[in-house]
């Protein structure tokens, strides 16, 4: 019986490990997300999530030595018991691709949900390999997600996030348009209407770069004229 406690207490530490690393990963894509920046949250998620899976399987593979000398019927048991816990990882494996489906539709970017998130893992987790398959499954069908996310994004010409300033008066505005259903997001609105906004001031905008281009020369030339009097001092 012995035995087969601290093998419970194992499994059960495994999947409090596994929660605790998922759950700091999450933190960190939010914080990636919040900043604008899909790619490197992406990036993370891809490195991070391989060095959980790693560690997982280690787990799984020491466990499943443990339990060599208890029987199957046992052990489906203790992975019985610890099913909400199994269930509460793969929700905040869904919850992260959520957060970054959510940003993908402020750019009219459409990504499939992966199958392993709708799938209820009570159903199909009954052994320590089931646990390991399930989790590594819903972490490989995000990654996939939302790898055809940014290549289609890419396709449609994603633009990078950047922060900007906008008075009050002219943020209730937008948010009213929203609210409406105008557009579908903050993000959508400030991008079409500096799109109108370039496109209306175009003429002004190729004068000022204009301008801009020989003032450039201008300094360059002065640069040169500067050199060949060093030079000529010397």
């Amino acid at each position: 019986m012995g035995s087969e406690d601290e093998f419970r207490k194992e499994f059960e530490k495994l999947l409090n490990e596994l929660k605790g690393n998922v759950e700091r990963l999450a933190a960190d894509i939010e914080k990636m997300l919040d900043g604008g920046n899909i790619r490197e949250a992406y990036r993370i998620w891809r490195e991070r999530s391989r060095e959980v899976i790693r560690k997982l399987k280690e787990r799984v593979d020491e466990l499943e030595k443990m339990g060599e000398s208890i029987d199957e019927k046992t052990v489906r048991e203790i992975v019985s018991e610890f099913k909400d816990k199994i269930d509460e990882v793969v929700k905040e494996v869904s919850d992260v691709f959520n957060s970054i489906l959510k940003r993908f539709r402020e750019f009219d970017v459409d990504v499939a949900v992966p199958l392993s998130l709708h799938r209820v893992p009570k159903i199909f987790v009954r052994t320590f390999e089931d646990v390991f398959n399930s989790v590594v499954e819903a972490f490989e069908d995000v990654e996939e997600a939302i790898e055809e996310g940014l290549k289609s994004a890419a396709r449609g010409g994603l633009s990078s996030v950047i922060s900007a300033r906008i008075r009050r008066k002219e943020l209730e505005l937008i948010d009213r348009l929203v609210d409406a259903g105008i557009f579908r997001s903050r993000s959508e609105a400030i991008a079409y209407f500096v799109r109108r906004g370039v496109e209306s001031s175009r003429e002004w905008i190729e004068k000022a770069l204009e301008q801009a281009k020989k003032i450039r020369e201008l300094q360059d030339s002065i640069r040169r004229e500067l050199g060949d009097i060093d030079k000529d001092d010397e």
